[in-house]
């Protein structure tokens, strides 16, 4: 091999050489088409995925918390309706105009919290106070909250939410200081702060611990970096900037529901009276508070959820604009087992196939009820474990807790 070349018959270096670029060119566009899609396709999917998320989980918990007091909230569909107007009406009604995003926007949280607890207390008091059932209560609000909207949305005489400026009936537009702010807004300062707050908060608690061991350090160093971490993927993810800070929202409240109910005294009595009521009042629980409290907690969460939505995606409210929400939440909770922690996967499987549904329908021309038999088998699979320990006895396992569903009118 002179000079480095092959030592072959005329010809041949001008047939390798081709072969070499039709066989170059062909990788390079198929790196090309599927670094596109890798790169813009998959983020652009993920995220939106990441948004649909964050009201299923929220509602999720809110049913997992109604399951761990004994207590089936099938509700959240009209607490989410009035969780959302309490909280679109403090978006754009000119009372708040002119607050600054800092004070506005926790604001309209606060209201669309209000709203929904204070629909889902009142079944909690019917239940609490007069024996009736929380499924019979709940679904009848749920008509109730449903056409209440309607009418407050469709009425121009008198006009009360009605925007005389759109074309179809729904709530002006509530202010830019209401709105929830994308990820690609958000400065990288806060996201450093985010994880350097992480550190400190989970330092503050190990205290204790640090004066004999200083290697409990490393935990929180570590999930700090993870915040870090985590919050520029979320900005890689965010390639429209659909993604909003509910993201934020929706961690914060996944991990105080589940350090309510596993740290908490509140929460101790709450999933006690769900186990055993009977053994619970004789430890001198009030059931009828745990009642009331378990329910109006749950409706806030989902009065949560509605407003996240209306803040972050829509900007206003019309009538049935998430429809089937409260529906969806109690599958998501039965898949997570009615666990906190267990909510994020849960919830992230259901923004996927909603996710992937559109994409399925839009591409390969295949029917977006695929995606619903899909989910109708997963609740299956997950009941069928309950099936099959009833049909064949099946000893349940020791460490598994309990949900019972208290009784209603007639004992």
């Amino acid at each position: 091999r002179p000079n480095n070349r092959l030592l072959l018959h005329p010809g041949h270096d001008e047939t390798l050489g081709t072969v070499y670029n039709e066989t170059d060119g062909r990788v390079q566009a198929i790196y090309a088409r599927l670094g596109s899609r890798v790169l813009m396709f998959f983020p652009d999917s993920l995220e939106e995925t990441l948004r649909r998320a964050i009201p299923y989980i929220i509602a999720g918990l809110a049913v997992a918390l109604g399951f761990k007091a004994g207590l089936f909230n099938i509700g959240a569909e009209g607490q989410l309706y009035i969780g959302a107007t309490f909280g679109v009406f403090v978006g754009y009604s000119a009372i708040f105009g002119g607050l600054p995003s800092l004070v506005h926007l926790p604001l309209v949280m606060i209201a669309g919290i209000i709203g929904g607890g204070l629909w889902g207390m009142l079944p909690g008091a019917l239940k609490a106070y007069t024996g009736a059932h929380e499924v019979i209560s709940t679904i009848m609000l749920n008509f109730i909250a449903i056409r209440l909207i309607d009418w407050l949305i469709k009425s121009d005489n008198p006009m009360i939410m009605l925007d005389p400026a759109a074309s179809t009936p729904r709530t002006p537009y509530i202010a830019p200081s209401a709105v929830l702010p994308g990820f690609q807004s958000i400065s990288a300062v806060w996201i450093i702060a985010a994880g350097l707050l992480t550190v400190g908060f989970m330092l503050w608690q190990q205290r204790e611990v640090l004066r004999t061991e200083i290697r409990a350090a490393i935990r929180p160093v570590v999930y700090g970096v993870l915040v870090i971490v985590g919050g520029f993927f979320i900005q890689w993810v965010s390639v429209r900037n659909n993604l909003h800070v509910g993201l934020v929202i929706m961690l914060l409240t996944v991990w105080f529901v589940d350090w309510f109910l596993e740290r908490t005294t509140l929460g101790f009595e709450l999933r006690t009276v769900g186990a055993n009521p009977d053994a619970a009042r004789y430890a001198g629980m009030s059931v009828r508070f745990n009642t009331i409290l378990a329910l109006t907690l749950s409706g806030a969460l989902v009065g949560l959820a509605g407003t996240i939505q209306i803040s972050g995606v829509q900007q206003y409210m019309e009538p049935l604009f998430f429809a089937g929400l409260g529906f969806d939440s109690i599958a998501v909770a039965l898949l997570a087992r009615n666990n906190p922690r267990n909510m994020i996967p849960a919830g992230i499987l259901w923004g996927a196939l909603l996710t992937g549904s559109g994409l399925m329908q839009e591409r390969a021309t295949i029917s977006n009820d695929l995606v619903k038999i899909i989910q109708a088998l997963i609740i299956m699979f997950i009941a069928a474990d309950m099936i099959i320990r009833y049909l064949w006895r099946v000893p349940e396992e020791k460490a598994s807790e309990k949900v019972s569903l208290s009784k209603g009118w007639g004992g």
